[in-house]
């Protein structure tokens, strides 16, 4: 799991705020010292330490599917112990940097393609999720996108599925181990939480599927959707799915958001059949050199 997602950090469900109308303060205000300045005269790159030191800063305006969620990846990626980074030019914030130490995958938001590519150089991870694609053979991701409420009247629910407490960590840990190895535990121990939560079906022997919902406003987000092997192609996934956006609708959420790899069919055929259209891109893309 990543960033770009630790999914929960960044974007996606691959299996991680709308403007704020605020003048940033200037960088020495919010940011401390310039970790490190590259590219062009008046561009550095700054790291964020405390969720607070972004709490004036538009950064909704970095991203336009994702804006919403920002605030909420800093937080995530900050209590997990990964890196924040802001890129400034000429004392503005232009880009956001997100990762997370466990993983080898990073996030990148940006409007501008020169500022991914400094913020995709001066972090750590081997590979980056952004909007734009910054490296030859990057993978693409779909953003699909649906208008909240939607009807679910249509859907036969083949498995209970329920909210998972505290008490199931185990068990989701157990479950995302056995599918993706190394997981971090530490991604699901503040859950849950009132604006995400994850939503499981119980299997035979553990759980047999995971996934979450991310609500900030008006907007939601799924990610992370998890099914065990031996239970993939029993409608879990689709279950799951028609769970979470029936919580988002009654949550007051307008509409929700997913990122599918475009080499996952049997996931975008779950997001189509609960009313989900592609509505943009994102990409995995090797570090730039």
């Amino acid at each position: 799991m990543a960033v770009g997602p630790l999914a929960r950090a960044g974007p996606g469900e691959r299996a991680t705020r709308s403007p704020r109308g605020l003048r940033p303060r200037e960088p020495e205000d919010v940011l401390g010292t310039p970790e490190r300045s590259q590219g062009t005269e008046g561009e550095e790159v700054r790291t964020v330490v405390r969720p607070e030191e972004i709490e004036s800063i538009p950064l909704a305006s970095l991203s336009e599917p994702f804006g919403p969620f920002l605030p909420h990846f800093v937080g995530e990626a900050l209590r997990c112990g990964g890196q924040v980074r802001l890129a400034v030019v000429d004392g503005v914030v232009r880009g956001l940097y997100l990762d997370h130490p466990a993983d080898f995958e990073g996030s990148v938001f940006a409007g501008d393609r020169a500022v991914a590519t400094l913020l995709a150089r001066t972090g750590g991870a081997a590979a980056v999720f952004s909007e734009f694609d910054l490296a030859p053979d990057s993978e693409p991701f779909s953003i699909f996108r649906c208008a909240l409420p939607t009807e679910i009247g249509g859907h036969r629910f083949q498995h209970p599925v329920r909210v998972a407490g505290a008490a199931d960590r185990p068990a989701i840990v157990e479950l995302m181990r056995s599918v993706y190895g190394h997981v971090d535990a530490r991604w699901v121990e503040t859950m849950p939480e009132p604006a995400e939560l994850a939503f499981v079906v119980d299997g035979s022997e553990g759980l047999a599927g995971v996934a979450w919902a991310n609500r900030i406003g008006a907007a939601g987000r799924l990610h992370s959707l998890t099914v065990r092997p031996r239970h993939r192609r029993s409608g879990v996934g689709s279950d799951l799915l028609f769970a979470r956006l029936a919580w988002l609708g009654t949550a007051g959420a307008r509409s929700a958001i997913s990122e599918i790899s475009a080499r996952s069919p049997g996931s975008i055929a779950i997001a189509e059949r609960g009313g989900m259209r592609p509505a943009g891109r994102i990409f995995r893309s090797a570090r730039p050199l």
